[in-house]
């Protein structure tokens, strides 16, 4: 296969997306596309929220055979601390107001309902304060009052450091056992989830991943 060979228009399901998915907000952008979170509707009934990652595939044949590498990956490799894969297709969409419609993978994976690990330690965090602030801040300081926004990350319990690291571990154990380096480990890549069982951590972005025999 060649650079050079477009998609067939017999891969395409236009307006499938429309079709049974409700966009409710973005979750996150990264360099390759969008992550959408959306709710499943057949015929008026919600069968639950997912996330959706929508990247642009152009009419590239080889460029969507790398961006389903990670479907391939995710099919095959099913653990509790790995996000998990739904479904995959493509389709024309419009990435920006302006722009035209282009070629787009839809990737539907499982949706995590607490953010990710950079977020949930670091979120409280202020990247800038206005003098306002910063006065009002010192006038509830001199009154004795509390702080409302304390900077510096969530202080972690020790018993809630081990379970994520454990579940973090887990899910690479899993990938190393069957032959894959993730080689894109980092906080904003390690989903949280909520259950009534407590958090857990599972690991995603799978786009980097390799074999471990591989060229790199």
């Amino acid at each position: 296969q060649t650079a050079s060979q477009g998609i067939s228009s017999a891969a395409f399901s236009q307006d499938y997306f429309k079709k049974f998915f409700v966009e409710e907000k973005v979750l996150g952008k990264g360099g390759k596309g969008v992550v959408l979170l959306v709710k499943h509707v057949l015929d008026g009934v919600s069968l639950g929220q997912y996330a959706c990652k929508r990247v642009p595939v152009g009419d590239d044949h080889e460029w969507l055979e790398k961006v389903l590498g990670e479907v391939q990956l995710l099919q095959h490799l099913s653990q509790q601390n790995l996000v998990s894969y739904r479904h995959v297709w493509l389709e024309n969409a419009k990435i920006n107001v302006f722009g035209p419609s282009v070629p787009c993978a839809f990737i539907l994976q499982q949706y995590c309902n607490s953010g990710d690990l950079h977020n949930y330690i670091c979120g409280s965090v202020q990247t800038s304060t206005t003098a306002q602030q910063l006065k009002a801040r010192l006038r509830r300081k001199s009154k004795g009052e509390p702080d409302l926004n304390p900077a510096g990350p969530r202080m972690l319990q020790l018993d809630e450091i081990y379970s994520f690291f454990r579940d973090i571990t887990s899910g690479l154990r899993h990938l190393h056992t069957n032959g894959y380096i993730h080689r894109d480990l980092k906080p904003q890549n390690c989903l949280l989830h909520e259950t009534t069982d407590g958090m857990r951590v599972l690991v995603s972005d799978f786009g980097e991943v390799q074999t471990q025999n591989a060229m790199r």
